[in-house]
């Protein structure tokens, strides 16, 4: 089995306003690299799936719709898994909120083991109150 990690870090400049983004991957031994701004999807999706101008919740729910779509073509094995609650991040400079869009069809069937045995954390709110728990990184 092939498995990767990617963890992804976005943050505003304090000095200039401006949205700096990091992506630490596992087969680049996590070294930083800096990202444009913009819309990832991982895994990649055919580019007529993600709108070309706005980006509304709605297409959310298609891309990750179109994604589980290919991944259930691969074998189990192979598969990147995409469960069953979909969850929405915003960060703007006056906070960060994390709240649920929807859920799968399947939503039950996929979290519900994991539900019952997994204490889940909440989704909470990372204000300027909060910054000093913020690691900083200096550009």
């Amino acid at each position: 089995m092939n498995e990767t990690t990617s963890v992804y870090h976005f943050g505003f400049s304090e000095d200039t306003g401006v949205i700096h983004s990091f992506a630490y991957k596992s087969e680049e031994l996590f070294e930083p690299r800096q990202i444009a701004c913009g819309l990832y999807v991982k895994p990649n999706v055919p580019e007529d799936v993600i709108p070309k101008d706005t980006l509304h919740p709605g297409d959310i729910t298609r891309i990750m719709a179109a994604q589980r779509a290919l991944q259930a073509k691969l074998p189990k094995e192979a598969r990147v898994s995409i469960g069953g609650e979909i969850q929405m991040h915003h960060l703007e400079q006056a906070g960060y909120k994390a709240y649920r869009l929807g859920q799968f069809e399947d939503y039950a069937e996929l979290d519900g083991p994991f539900l019952a045995t997994e204490a889940r954390q909440p989704v909470w709110a990372n204000t300027a109150a909060d910054a000093r728990l913020i690691p900083k990184i200096n550009l």
